[in-house]
């Protein structure tokens, strides 16, 4: 039963970090785009780390700027 749990918290992860990116491809951006904007991250690969791990505040910061652009 926990490993049951666990596959669909991680396609729930997954799920957002595949939402943002459909919305980043719309828009034509990049990760780094993105990054430049950001007041916590100053990496890429940190980013998408951070919402592939469910960091609610980059998830946040990053729809923000998304829709800013």
């Amino acid at each position: 039963m926990q490993e049951i749990w666990y596959i669909i918290f991680e396609v729930k992860k997954m799920n957002k970090y595949k939402d943002i990116r459909k919305k980043m491809i719309d828009k034509d951006l990049t990760w780094n785009k993105i990054v430049e904007k950001s007041s916590l991250y100053t990496s890429s690969w940190g980013l998408r780390l951070a919402i592939k791990n469910n960091d609610k505040k980059a998830i946040r910061e990053t729809e923000e700027t998304i829709a800013s652009f």
